[in-house]
Parts: structure tokens; sequence; C-alpha cells
């Protein structure tokens, strides 16, 4: 294999992709080919796995990193807090029950929180300390349904892109999410009612569960990433996992396109799981009720580790 590396690593040069781009995936291909070998695959295996290099390095182009357009912050947003850095780091904790809230990168090296609406923003909890950035909702007693219009609020937080995010762990009731342009070592993310869009980010390890919002991820880079859904759909575009994905959906659909994988297990009671231009190497499906498709042009040998159903289908064509 130490060919199809040395084709690879041309190929992506002439995709013009960045030098440390190259040499994490030429790094990361030659991990997974040491692990295919302890597992005894011939050189005829994995050359079946791991592809053409021309194909693949075109697919993982589509994923290389690229400047992120600027973030304007919308009429009507007030400045709240400003923190400059202590520290190359930093965790972020965020609870919030019917706010909205858009996390992007600052223009300048200091952590910024805007707001607008007319609630009691005085009534939140805004703290920088120890490295640790924490935004919380005021306590509620009763019901969220019983919160008045005059009451809402929604948030904007800049982070500097030269901090390193090593925790971020994000619960939101009853607002949405916006999340772009930022990487996190781990993201925990857990949302109820709320919908969620990914733009243009790269996370080392992802846990997300959702009931009843929708998510649309594009354009992001994960090493590991477990979801589990109720009833809301979810679509991943341009999505490049590079060890392991666990989608879990009761309900809700999910669609996968122009995107890549190592290991995928996909699951779903009763929700359609459809893959378009979807490669990953390895595959476990188990369904109850729901459709499990995958549809791709080019040829590639999806080894399937296990599939099972009840009453959906599951159809893989390649």
């Amino acid at each position: 294999m130490k060919k199809f590396l040395e084709d690879l690593k041309n190929e992506l040069t002439k995709q013009h992709m960045l030098e440390k781009d190259i040499n994490e995936i030429i790094a990361d291909h030659e991990e997974m080919i040491q692990n295919a070998m302890l597992e005894g695959l011939s050189e005829e295996e994995m050359k079946k796995r791991f592809g053409d290099p021309v194909n693949l390095a075109k697919e993982l182009a589509s994923f290389s990193t690229h400047e992120a357009e600027p973030f304007n912050i919308p009429e009507g947003y007030l400045a709240w807090k400003n923190f400059s850095t202590l520290s190359s780091e930093l965790k972020i904790k965020i609870s919030l029950v019917a706010e909205d809230i858009s996390v992007v990168h600052s223009q300048d090296e200091q952590i910024h929180v805007h707001y607008s609406g007319k609630g009691d923003i005085s009534k939140y909890t805004c703290t920088y300390e120890d490295n640790e950035l924490v935004i919380e909702a005021p306590k509620m007693s009763g019901f969220i349904f019983m919160k008045s219009k005059n009451d809402d609020i929604q948030l904007i937080l800049e982070i500097p892109k030269s901090l390193v995010i090593t925790n971020f762990q994000i619960n939101i009731v009853s607002g949405d999410l916006y999340y772009a342009n930022l990487n996190a070592n781990t993201l925990t993310l857990s949302t109820t009612s709320g919908d969620v869009t990914m733009l243009n980010a790269i996370i080392t390890t992802s846990k997300w569960n959702t009931v009843s919002g929708d998510l649309m991820i594009t354009d992001v880079k994960l090493e590991n990433l477990n979801s589990s859904q109720v009833s809301g759909d979810m679509h991943m575009k341009k999505v490049y996992v590079g060890k392991e994905m666990k989608l879990n959906t009761v309900s809700g659909d999910i669609r996968i396109e122009d995107s890549l994988c190592q290991d995928c297990a996909l699951h779903s009671v009763s929700g359609d799981i459809t893959g378009m231009e979807f490669y990953p190497s390895r595959v476990s499906l188990k369904s109850v009720s729901g459709d499990i498709t995958i549809k791709n042009k080019n040829h590639t040998d999806i080894e399937i580790v296990s599939k099972s159903t009840l009453t959906g289908d599951i159809h893989i064509q390649l």
C-alpha cells in the first residue's frame, strides 16, 4: 500500500489542498492501513476497501479547510459581555430555555456576547473564570410555554479562532442553535424542540441527543460521532468522519449526501435513512420498520458487518 499512499498524496496536491491537511490525511490512512493489516486483509482486499486514489482525493478535497466568511452582527443586537482570553484553551457550558443562540468566530482575540429581545438580560448568567465560559438562562418555574413573548432573548457568542475549545457542552430547550466556523475537541449537544445548523466545523468527538428538532450539518469534519434523535430529521452533507459514526433514530428521517466515513452504524425504528454518494468502509445496519438505502455512482466496496430488519427494507446499490 506504499504506492497507494504516494498516489493519494500526489492527487491531494493536485487538488491544491493545504500541506497540513494533506499530512493529516496521509497519517490517518497510514493508521487505517496498519489496522487493516492487523485484521489480516490481503493487498487486494485493502485496495478494494480504500478505493481509487484519484476519486478519494476528489472527495477528501471537498472537506479541506477554507477561510470562513465573516459573521456580521445583525441590526438590533447589543453588546452584553466582553472577555479577554487568559489561555489558549477554553471550556464552554451553555444551558438555555426558549432562547436562540449563534456560536461563531470573532474578528479579534476577545470573547464577545451580544443579545437582542425584550427580556431582562440581567437575569441571565454569563461568566468567564478558570478558562471556562458559562452562559445560563434564569431558572424557570412552571411550564416553558407560559413564558411571555416579552421575555424573548436571542444570543450571539463570538469565540476567537485561535482558542482551542477543549470541551463544549450545550443544552437547549425550545431554542435554535447556529454553530459555524469553529473547531472543538469535544462537543456534547442536547436539544429539545429546537433546530440545529452546523457549518464548516472540525470536531474530534461529538455526541448529539435531539428531540423534535431538525439538524442541518454541512462541511463538517469529525473523528467520532454518536447521534441519537427521536422525531426530528437530520440532513448531513459533505461530512467526513475519520473513525466511527453511530446514527440512531426513532421516527425521524436521516439523509446523508457526499460524505465519507470509516466505520458506520445506522439504527432506525421507523424513520428512513438514505445515503446518496455516501462512502463508508464498513456498515452495520439495523431497522424495525424504517427503510435504509445507500445509492452511489462510484463503485466502492462497502463491507456489510451486519444487517437486520423486521418490516423495513435495506437496499445498497453500488
